[in-house]
C-alpha cells in the first residue's frame, strides 16, 4: 500500500506556504519536476486536488487547506516528541 513520506508532506507544506513550485524548489535546492512529483504523489495518495493552478501561481483548494492545517499540526507534534526523546536521552 502506497504511503506519503514525511518529506513529501514537508514539501507540500512549503508549497502551500509559498504557493509556488519554483520558489519551493529553489529554497529546498530541488528541481521543479521533483517538487511537482512530490505534490502530485500527495494528491494521488489523498485522491484529490490540493491546489488549483493559476497564471500567477497556486491556490489551495478546501482539501488543501485542511491538509495544510492537519499536516502542520501532526509534524509539530512529531517534532515535539523528537525533542522530548532527545532531552530524555541526554539527561541520563
Amino acid at each position: 500500500m502506497p504511503t506519503v513520506t514525511l518529506n513529501a508532506l514537508n514539501v507540500f507544506l512549503m508549497v502551500s506556504e509559498n504557493l509556488s513550485i519554483s520558489e519551493t524548489a529553489r529554497v529546498l535546492n530541488l528541481s521543479q519536476p521533483a517538487v511537482s512529483r512530490m505534490v502530485a504523489h500527495v494528491e494521488k495518495y489523498y485522491g484529490t486536488q490540493l491546489f488549483t493552478r493559476q497564471d500567477r501561481g497556486l491556490q489551495l483548494t478546501e482539501e488543501g487547506k485542511l491538509l495544510k492545517e492537519k499536516a502542520s499540526q501532526a509534524l509539530t507534534e512529531l517534532e515535539s516528541a523528537e525533542n522530548e526523546i532527545y532531552s530524555r536521552r541526554h539527561l541520563n
